[in-house]
C-alpha cells in the first residue's frame, strides 16, 4: 500500500473547510476561546481552549470524520469546571496539519503526550467520543502516570469489533466515492439518530469531500484483555443504547469485566453513537460527576 499523509486535496477545498469551522465556532461555541497551535512530532496540532485559565485541565478528543468543533453541545458545561482543550485530530480533518504517519497505538499516546508536553501539562482528565475514545484509552494505556480520569462515549474499536460494513469503511476510507458530501453527511448522522446544526453539517460535508485520509489509515484495532486489564485510570464509560457499529452490550460486558477501574458504566437510551451531542442533557451530567470525583496518579506502567 502506497504510504500517505493526511490532508486537504487541494487549497481551495481547504479554505472552504476552514471558512465553514469558523462559522461553527462563530455560531455555535457558547463560551470565549482561543485557538492554539501545537508542536508535535507527528505535525502541528490545533486546539480549541476554553474555560479558566486555572481550572483544571480537561482533554477533549473527537469521533473519526468531525473535528475539535464537534464538542459545541457540551462545552459549555465541561468549560465551566474544566480548562478544555479540544484538539482536532491529527489525522482527521480540522486545523492540525500531519506531516509523519501515525502506524500503531502507541503513535496515538505519543501524540498525546506531546501535545501534553507543548500546552505544559503533566496530567489531565481525558474524555473521547467514538474514535477519539480509542485514542483516549491508547493514551491511558501507555501513558498511564498522564491520564487523572477517562472518560470513554461510545468508544468504537477498543471493546467490541466492528460489524462488517463499518469494518471495510474505517479499514479502507480511501476507496468512498467522493461525490456529494452533504448527502453523505446527513445520511450518517441519520443513520446514528443525529440531526446536527446546519453550519457543523456543512462543516462536516466539506472535509468529506475534499479531506484525504493517511494509508495505511489510523484503524481503531480492539484491545486485548491484557491492555484493557492495564488501563488503571478510574474510567466512565457510555454507550449508545442504539449503537449500529457494534454490539454495544457486549462493549459494555467486556469493560465490566476487564477494565480494573471502571467506576461507572451504562447504556444511554434511545441514543445514536454520538452520544455526547445527541444527547447531552443524559450525558453533561454523567461526565462531570465522573471528572468532579477527584483525580490520582496511576500507578500502573507501560509495560
Amino acid at each position: 500500500m502506497k504510504r500517505q499523509l493526511s490532508g486537504f486535496t487541494s487549497q481551495a477545498g481547504r479554505a472552504a473547510f476552514l471558512a465553514a469551522y469558523d462559522r461553527v465556532l462563530g455560531e455555535l461555541w457558547p463560551v470565549p476561546y482561543e485557538s492554539v497551535e501545537l508542536p508535535t512530532r507527528f505535525g502541528s496540532t490545533h486546539a480549541i481552549v476554553s474555560g479558566p485559565p486555572t481550572a483544571p485541565p480537561l482533554l477533549l478528543l473527537h469521533g473519526a470524520g468531525l473535528s475539535a468543533t464537534s464538542w459545541y453541545p457540551n462545552i459549555a458545561a465541561y468549560a465551566e469546571r474544566f480548562r478544555t482543550y479540544a484538539l482536532d485530530t491529527i489525522f482527521d480533518a480540522g486545523r492540525s496539519r500531519q506531516t509523519h504517519l501515525l502506524q500503531s497505538r502507541q503513535d496515538c499516546a505519543a501524540w498525546i503526550g506531546d501535545v501534553l508536553d507543548a500546552l505544559s501539562i503533566d496530567q489531565t482528565a481525558i474524555l473521547g467520543l467514538s474514535q477519539g475514545g480509542w485514542a483516549a484509552a491508547c493514551a491511558a494505556r501507555f501513558l498511564p502516570d498522564r491520564v487523572t480520569r477517562l472518560g470513554l462515549l461510545a468508544p468504537v474499536g477498543a471493546l467490541a469489533r466492528f460489524k462488517l460494513p463499518y469494518w471495510l469503511v474505517f479499514r479502507f476510507p480511501y476507496v468512498l466515492p467522493k461525490g456529494d458530501g452533504l448527502v453523505r453527511a446527513r445520511k450518517v448522522f441519520a443513520s446514528m439518530r443525529m440531526r446536527p446544526d446546519a453550519p457543523f453539517l456543512q462543516q462536516v460535508a466539506l472535509g468529506a469531500e475534499h479531506f484525504g485520509y493517511q494509508r495505511p489509515p489510523v484503524f481503531p484495532w480492539a484491545f486485548s484483555d491484557h491492555d484493557l486489564g492495564r488501563i488503571s485510570a478510574p474510567t466512565l464509560l457510555l454507550v449508545a443504547g442504539q449503537e449500529t457499529l457494534y454490539d454495544p452490550r457486549r462493549a459494555l460486558a467486556r469493560a465490566r469485566r476487564l477494565l480494573p477501574n471502571l467506576v461507572d458504566s451504562d447504556l444511554v437510551p434511545g441514543a445514536g453513537h454520538f452520544v455526547s451531542a445527541a444527547c447531552p442533557d443524559l450525558v453533561d451530567p454523567r461526565v462531570l460527576a465522573h471528572l468532579r470525583a477527584g483525580t490520582r496518579r496511576t500507578a500502573a506502567t507501560a509495560t
